[in-house]
């Protein structure tokens, strides 16, 4: 026979691992409802590969894409990409990795639109890397491709400041 004391200790026990599985439970519906998915895995891993300064790792996003997102078409060929721009407000968006160039702009701009209204495609890729540099004042940009990220960011770079100054690279990344 068990005391009160056990009994309490017992039933506490049990309310607080239904308390937990209940809370697990809420959680996994609301990440499967289809309200939920305003915002596309891709757009999750782009979010999840952002260094401290908030660039994209487009490697990163590549293979979190890959394990999480579209097992089914991996073998499509993804070549395209896009850059979307706000001029002085230096609302941004990249894409990469996708079957269309429409389909590249429509995430760039996606992207881009979150953080400005005026955003438009200032750049788009093919089966390459691609940088922007964003001068001073982000009243003029330029974009770049390379065979590598490093390389595009250096070429945006360096060309952005001999027309305008002070310009930072703001974004990369690569095409298949």
């Amino acid at each position: 026979m068990i005391s009160h004391e056990e009994f309490k200790l017992a039933v506490a026990g049990k309310v607080a691992w239904s308390v937990r599985a209940l809370t697990i439970s809420i959680f996994l519906v609301v990440l499967t409802a289809p309200g939920a998915r305003a915002q596309s895995c891709y757009e999750k891993c782009q979010d999840s590969c952002k260094d401290m300064s908030g660039h994209v790792n487009s490697a990163c996003v590549d293979t979190c894409f890959r394990a999480y997102c579209n097992k089914s078409s991996n073998n499509q060929p993804r070549p395209y990409g896009s850059v979307a721009f706000a001029l002085v407000s230096a609302g941004e968006g990249i894409s990469w990795g996708k079957a269309t160039q429409a389909e590249a702009d429509r995430a760039a701009l996606a992207r881009c639109g979150k953080y400005s209204k005026n955003c438009r495609i200032v750049f788009q890729f093919h089966n390459t890397c691609a940088a922007l540099a964003v001068a001073k004042g982000a009243q003029h940009y330029l974009a770049a491709t390379a065979d590598t990220e490093k390389k595009a960011s250096a070429i945006a770079t360096q060309q952005c400041r001999q027309n305008w100054g002070i310009c930072l690279v703001d974004m990369s990344a690569c095409s298949p």
